[in-house]
């Protein structure tokens, strides 16, 4: 969503949401967003049917208080509290996050949680210890790390993946962030499950991406589409290029580009 159907505010655009009925295709968002935080798209452009939500972690479909989980994969809570462990106590500049099946739960108003707020327009709730949390019988989906300096994100990303947690995955997303879910849970898992559940066959799929963890769901579809935005090596796997989402990007495939 963020870079791809989304603009720069976080929003979707009128003339992405009229092409977008205009075509009048099934259309599945694939994010790593929590359900609510794609609440607002999913109504600007109609969506009733199944979608996916923390890099697959979750299948489900949007309802009038909520959403109705089709498949769920969370976390195993002792990874999850060892990554928020290690992080917090090596890298307190770095800003974390967890969510769980209904709520966004943070320590504090940083750079990274202010940031997520303002683009998704959800606000998260505030506890003092995270790992504590996850002494509840919830299911957690995602722990979200978020910094904009580079090299520093880079680190934490190593030592991460250094503990080699059993049942975790952690992989960069939009530009700061890294999202680590239950392994197994992909973007192309989410799609594999709904193209196989409604009988899409690859050849009349279509997936539009801009990051590294769109690549796996690219290789599913025969017209996966890069943003003009999208991250070099993103281009080079796609089989056309598009606007960037800056420029409804999505909008100027579905009307130019598919045939």
């Amino acid at each position: 969503m963020d870079g791809t159907i989304l603009d720069a505010t976080g929003r979707v655009t009128a003339a992405t949401a009229a092409a977008v009925r205009k075509r009048g295709l099934p259309l599945t968002l694939v994010s790593a967003r929590a359900p609510v935080e794609m609440a607002a798209a999913m109504t600007a452009l109609g969506l009733t049917g199944p979608q996916v939500a923390f890099n697959g972690a979750l299948i489900f479909t949007p309802t009038a208080t909520g959403y109705h989980p089709l498949a769920a994969r969370p976390l195993p809570a002792g990874a999850a509290r060892a990554v928020i462990e290690l992080v917090t106590q090596q890298f307190p500049a770095v800003s974390v996050s967890v969510y769980d099946d209904q709520r966004w739960l943070a320590t504090r108003f940083d750079e990274g949680v202010t940031h997520e707020a303002a683009i998704t327009g959800v606000q998260p709730q505030l506890v003092a210890n995270l790992a504590a949390e996850l002494d509840d019988p919830v299911s957690v989906f995602k722990v979200m790390l978020i910094t904009f300096d580079e090299a520093l994100l880079t680190r934490v990303l190593v030592a991460v993946q250094a503990l080699a947690l059993p049942g975790i995955i952690a992989t960069r997303s939009v530009t700061g962030y890294i999202e680590v879910t239950a392994a197994g849970a992909d973007k192309s898992a989410g799609v594999a499950a709904i193209m196989a559940s409604a009988r899409v066959a690859a050849t009349d799929a279509v997936a539009f991406g801009d990051g590294h963890n769109d690549l796996p769901m690219f290789r599913l579809v025969s017209w996966p589409i890069a943003m003009g935005n999208a991250a070099p090596e993103v281009k080079q796997a796609a089989r056309l290029v598009t606007k960037a989402n800056t420029a409804d990007g999505v909008a100027y495939a579905l009307q130019h580009l598919l045939p």
